[in-house]
């Protein structure tokens, strides 16, 4: 075939292609991992959600970056995590749309927690845990902001 009958198909492929693309990194930048900052014996962890997935799934979602940060660096001593809300599709109250992430709260380890959270083997235990889900959620809850999540 002629490179003049193959120009529609190329250019087909290119948009699925391109198409492709710019679903990945919407979802890359949704479901991106979160962010671990080492200051001294301190670990600042921030995860950022999409709103309306809940309180509890938050709590999850922070426990996650919780498990990673303390199983990279598991000499740290305070861990201080910090659950964020996605600005994307949100607007403040005079109804503007927001330009950046709005912090739900932050909760605070110290070594005996980082301890307990080294004993956890597999994330998926931490994060389905009723006891640290339910004790982030609440830490959370007390801070505003958590109206975002559901």
């Amino acid at each position: 075939m002629s490179d003049a009958t193959n120009a529609p198909e190329k250019g087909s492929k290119l948009k699925k292609g391109l198409a492709i693309f710019v679903v990945l990194a919407v979802i890359g930048t949704i479901f991106g991992g979160p962010t671990v900052k080492i200051e001294g014996g301190t670990a600042k962890v921030s995860q950022t959600v999409m709103h309306g997935i809940g309180l509890k799934h938050g709590a999850s979602y922070l426990l996650d970056a919780v498990f990673e940060a303390v199983h990279a660096h598991p000499e740290i001593t305070r861990l201080e995590a910090t659950l964020y809300v996605q600005a994307l599709g949100l607007s403040d109250r005079y109804g503007n749309a927001m330009k950046d992430d709005v912090a739900i709260g932050q909760v605070v380890f110290e070594r005996p927690a980082i301890e307990e959270f080294l004993k956890f083997k597999e994330k998926s235990a931490l994060t389905q845990d009723d006891y640290f889900k339910s004790l982030v959620a609440t830490q959370l809850s007390i801070q505003g902001n958590t109206y975002l999540l559901e």
